[in-house]
């Protein structure tokens, strides 16, 4: 039983002092995507570039409604992305300039969130059914990197891969290819 995809608004918390726009640190893996393959490869990354334009118009949207913002987005130069991926080892690399996200399942970069404070407290439930155990809160997440250097448009980019990431894979799965 896979759970439903991660929604825009469940990824901001309004009430939070800081970070009521949640980093892709704390953007769940559901462990199914983790754990696989097809998941860290160029041809998933380039569903996802496909699919990133849309969903940032639509968090945006979701943004401004929730917290009553007025972002406006320009979207970052393309050229200057880099995506390395690596199926063999589970590991894929998303970098501009000198900022970046990673998920490296086993490696000394690999993040587990323990606690979920980050998420508002009305979602603290929804975060178990991202967790690899039963018993303990063990969530895959993302390692992050210098992603404030460039501005809100590279934070919004890097939010939305994450979040993506996570979508696309488990309707990957739910459609039978894993």
């Amino acid at each position: 039983m896979y759970p439903e995809q991660l929604t825009y608004d469940e990824l901001l918390n309004p009430s939070a002092i800081s970070m009521k726009i949640l980093s892709p640190r704390y953007i769940p893996i559901h462990p199914s995507v983790y754990n696989s393959t097809f998941a860290y490869t160029l041809d998933f990354a380039k569903k996802i570039l496909d699919s990133i334009d849309e969903s940032v118009s639509l968090d945006i949207d979701n943004i401004n409604k929730t917290l009553g913002t007025k972002i406006i987005y320009i979207k970052p130069d393309m050229e200057s992305l880099i995506i390395k991926a690596h199926p063999d080892i589970r590991s894929i690399d998303v970098q501009y300039g000198n900022s970046g996200i990673a998920a490296e399942p086993g490696s000394n970069i690999e993040i587990m969130l323990t606690k979920y404070d980050a998420w508002p407290q009305k979602n603290i439930q929804r975060a178990k059914a991202f967790s690899m155990t039963k018993n303990e809160l063990k969530i895959p997440s993302w390692y992050i990197h210098n992603i404030d250097d460039h501005g809100m448009e590279i934070y919004l980019f890097y939010r939305n891969f994450a979040m993506l990431f996570t979508n696309l894979g488990i309707e990957q799965i739910k459609s039978g290819f894993s």
